[in-house]
């Protein structure tokens, strides 16, 4: 390859993980207090999409599913313009969440590895933005709850966390790499560390049930454990806390244990509240943000718009009809993922899946989350990750130009011949 073609295809891919990296960082950066930032954030999120889309927007396949989103989107928009709560933030959430599930819907037909791969150069770029943000106000000693670091909330970290690592694993596995190789257990140790500085340890815990799961995988001890049974054994953990935390003494204990208790730090009010509004309009729901109050007996009634449960959140928003909707949606992924094949990679996405859900248990997931439905959308098309022709860490080892199966990553089939074989037809890129 020429030293001018290096040069334009590094500067390409670039400006393709910049792109992602400030459509990533939406929610991130509408915390903070600096207005300056926060403000030229849609015109640089606009600049991306223009980049990412090379300006072609006419271009949408996969329109039945495209349209099933907006659908899920105007149930949370529709009563959020009601209750007259359309934001500046929101707007700039909702223009994201929608342009990133286009953009894997149209790159499906050459593999989602490559997806893959720019997400996770990207959310490893702004992991290591959010850690040197956070030591450096831990050293100035400059922080506050919700603003620690690049992230903003303390209780964002563990979200960008588990992302950063199911990514990196998916992304070893395609690459022909170790599976949880020295930086995912380096990247793991810090996480970790920083989830028992900001005092999150529902954050702690799910990142280490991340790397566990994926450690696992790699002994085949976990062939039965599927995004099914991990989504179902979710809403039984999000029923017993909400409605059963009270008459259960072994959770009391185990709660008491992590230094929760019964009311999960106020969480236990906020929810019996949100049960209260819920039961005033259980159809429409209350839109984007809906304002939770919480009694404290030393600051007074202070507001919340969200109710720190990710289950109920949905109801607060959309109603029961569009709850309804998303755990049929989560099911429908689901079977997807688990029919388009047991390789390790759709397995690493199935936990990433879950684990960013079950921080939802007691965390913030707000109604839009920028990487919550593309996240949904690449196990949705799980069956375009190509998976045959991925080289084993293992086989890498003996023979690091061994491929099996009929298919190649398009990695390797790229700097061959330019082209991407996906069972007998070959696909290529311009």
């Amino acid at each position: 390859m020429k030293i001018g073609n290096r040069k334009t295809v590094n500067l390409k891919k670039i400006l393709t993980i910049s792109s992602l990296m400030i459509l990533l960082s939406t929610t991130f950066i509408m915390h903070y207090e600096n207005k300056i930032l926060t403000y030229i954030y849609l015109p640089l999120e606009l600049l991306s999409i223009i980049y990412l889309t090379k300006g072609n927007f006419r271009k949408i396949k996969h329109s039945k599913y495209m349209l099933f989103i907006m659908a899920m989107e105007l149930a949370v928009l529709i009563p959020t313009i009601i209750e007259k709560r359309l934001s500046y933030s929101y707007g700039c959430m909702l223009i994201v969440e929608m342009f990133l599930v286009l953009y894997i819907l149209n790159n499906t037909q050459l593999g989602l590895q490559k997806i893959i791969a720019d997400l996770s150069n990207a959310l490893s770029a702004l992991w290591i933005i959010d850690i040197i943000s956070v030591v450096l106000r831990l050293i100035m000693n400059n922080y506050s709850n919700s603003e620690f670091g690049f992230v903003g909330h303390k209780n964002n970290h563990a979200f960008l966390f588990v992302l950063v690592i199911g990514f990196k694993v998916m992304s070893n596995i395609l690459t022909g790499k170790k599976i949880v190789d020295k930086k995912i257990r380096i990247i793991a140790i810090i996480c970790i560390g920083i989830e028992f500085v900001v005092g999150s340890t529902s954050g702690a815990f799910t990142i280490i049930t991340i790397v566990l799961l994926c450690f696992l995988m790699t002994k085949g001890k976990l062939n039965v454990l599927n995004l099914t049974n991990m989504f179902i054994g979710e809403l039984v953990l999000n029923y017993i806390l909400i409605f059963a935390i009270s008459k259960s003494k072994i959770i009391q204990d185990i709660l008491n244990l992590m230094g929760r208790g019964v009311g999960m730090t106020g969480r236990g009010v906020m929810w019996r509240y949100a049960l209260e509004l819920i039961g005033k309009h259980p159809l429409r729901g209350y839109g984007h943000a809906q304002p939770v109050i919480v009694w404290n007996m030393t600051a007074g009634d202070y507001m919340q718009n969200h109710c720190h449960n990710f289950f109920l959140n949905l109801v607060l928003s959309g109603g029961l009809i569009y709850f309804v909707l998303f755990i049929g949606f989560v099911l429908v992924v689901a079977k997807k993922i688990k029919d388009n094949g047991n390789s390790p990679v759709h397995k690493v996405l199935a936990y990433t899946i879950a684990c960013y859900i079950l921080l939802g248990t007691s965390e913030i997931i707000v109604t839009v989350v920028p990487v919550l439905f593309p996240l949904l959308t690449l196990g949705f098309y799980s069956k375009n990750i190509i998976r045959a022709g991925f080289i084993s860490y293992e086989d890498n080892k003996r023979n690091p130009v061994r491929t099996r199966g009929s298919m190649v990553t398009y990695q390797e089939s790229k700097e061959k011949t330019g082209c991407c074989k996906v069972g007998s037809k070959a696909l290529c890129r311009d």
